[in-house]
């Protein structure tokens, strides 16, 4: 993964692209920041 910056970039940019869509009804912000911290 050190080698490969790519591979958590794609990754977190679908589950943005994903988390808010799902959590806009809720917390399109405060959901999406928690998931992607919590993966990151």
């Amino acid at each position: 993964p050190s080698n490969r910056p790519d591979r958590p970039c794609l990754c977190g940019i679908a589950m943005m692209a994903s988390y808010p869509i799902k959590n806009s009804s809720n917390n399109p912000g405060e959901d999406a920041d928690s998931s992607l911290n919590d993966e990151l």
